[in-house]
């Protein structure tokens, strides 16, 4: 930064000598150039990277000014708070479309296990012997062992025979197969 208040042209010439404005043009640091008063213009303000119009102005320029830095710092702060807010209810509606996905396939799956689960029991019923039984069907045992067949039986065999209220003893008179 180049910079003096006011004074006469004569004071201020010296910022327009070809020294003075090639350096300031061959600077490789940011130049800012406040010379003189507003009405007054150097070559070195026309040749730096910015002009100010006072010294004054140089320092507004080059130092921001608080109330101005700190709305901007709010605007952003409420800014981030919003896109914040507005992922954090996007991935809460995620959750909660996950969640009723996850209830109806939990939901199916259950009721699959309940359909299977009552077939099965349908199943078992169907095949317990208690229930022929009582349909009037008869299980005859010969020493404890169920008999699959006439095969199995001959005359004079002793046999028990059980009912789906009782059971009774009796002996087999003669045997029969059917081809």
């Amino acid at each position: 930064m180049i910079t003096r208040g006011g004074g006469s042209a004569e004071d201020l010439k010296a910022f327009s000598t070809e020294m003075v404005v090639r350096a300031v043009a061959a600077s490789r640091i940011p130049t800012l150039v406040a010379v003189g008063h507003e009405r007054d213009v150097s070559l070195a303000e026309l040749a730096a990277d910015q002009r100010a119009s006072t010294p004054s102005n140089a320092a507004e320029l080059l130092v921001p000014d608080r109330q101005h830095e700190l709305a901007q710092l709010q605007s952003t702060r409420a800014q981030l708070s919003q896109n914040l807010n507005y992922q954090l209810e996007r991935t809460r509606q995620a959750i909660k479309d996950h969640e009723l996905e996850f209830m109806n396939r939990l939901q199916r799956n259950l009721e699959r296990a309940i359909d299977r689960l009552n077939v099965n029991n349908n199943l078992l019923r169907a095949l317990n012997p208690k229930v022929a039984l009582a349909r009037g069907f008869v299980l005859v045992k010969k020493r404890g062992q169920i008999v699959r067949g006439v095969t199995f039986l001959a005359p004079n065999d002793q046999v028990n025979l059980e009912f789906g209220d009782g059971s009774a003893d009796a002996s087999i008179a003669a045997v029969k197969e059917y081809n």
